[in-house]
């Protein structure tokens, strides 16, 4: 991830944006030659070029947790948003060694995703993109609501949701995030080749009605997912026009002819 800093020793994360610690493996060097122990592969021996393995390569360090006799239904913090956000709030509180219960309340169908990948190979399977998975986030003892809040009520320390259930909480964290918006112009409403790309149902949308080679694709909005996305227009090879304000710039692969 572009940022992010671990500790060499121990591979734990230093700094953000990054999700899981690294894995870590005693080393020792030897003349020209760098062995690795990997507790269930073996010595492997390094030479002019590293080896890359799928089970190192894969490996994930989620948060630790306390253990289960520590934990207590009170305090109660209540995250509003199932994306990158809220899931880290609940994160780094398990690491820190919060002992009390946590509940994201998020309106997408799925675990929290990570986001920029939607716009990188436009995925529709969220099980490929996602940051935590059911079975980590009940290791952590993190409760996953699918549902919208529609109310708080800040006195009696509460939140509605759109399914009819209220929650207590102690501590509320708002962790919506931002959606994109439609233009305020003539046409955006009724128009069908239009859209946002936010949620995974909204990119696999976008892929029923992707844009057909030679066809012109207009981006809106010029931060990281637009960015990502015309990356992966340019590589599907796709005409592209990109405009925002009074800049507009249009990209041709060289093989479209």
């Amino acid at each position: 991830m572009v940022g992010a800093c671990f500790k060499v020793q121990t591979g734990d994360i230093e700094e953000a944006p990054a999700w899981d610690a690294l894995p870590c493996f005693k080393t020792s060097v030897e003349g020209n030659d760098i062995s690795v122990e990997i507790n269930s592969l073996g010595t492997l021996m390094f030479y002019a070029s590293i080896l890359i393995i799928d089970d190192v390569k894969n490996s994930r360090r989620p948060p630790t947790r306390v253990t289960t006799s520590q934990l207590s239904s009170s305090p109660h913090v209540v995250i509003v948003g199932g994306g990158a956000s809220g899931c880290g709030v609940a994160d780094n509180l398990r690491s820190l060694g919060f002992t009390g219960k946590i509940t994201i309340i998020s309106s997408e169908p799925y675990p929290p995703i990570d986001r920029t990948k939607l716009s990188k190979a436009l995925i529709t399977d969220a099980s490929k993109i996602l940051l935590r998975t059911d079975a980590i986030l009940k290791d952590l003892d993190i409760t996953l609501k699918h549902d919208k809040v529609v109310k708080v009520d800040t006195s009696s320390k509460s939140v509605t949701t759109d399914g009819g259930e209220t929650l207590n909480y102690d501590k509320l964290v708002l962790a919506t995030g931002g959606s994109p918006k439609m233009l305020p112009l003539p046409g955006f409403k009724e128009l069908g080749n239009i859209f946002k790309l936010r949620t995974v149902p909204q990119a696999r949308r976008l892929l029923m009605r992707r844009v057909e080679e030679r066809k012109m694709l207009l981006l809106s909005g010029r931060g990281l997912l637009g960015w990502k996305l015309l990356l992966l227009c340019i590589r599907k090879m796709i005409l592209i026009s990109l405009e925002w304000r009074k800049f507009r710039c249009t990209i041709i692969p060289s093989n479209c002819g």
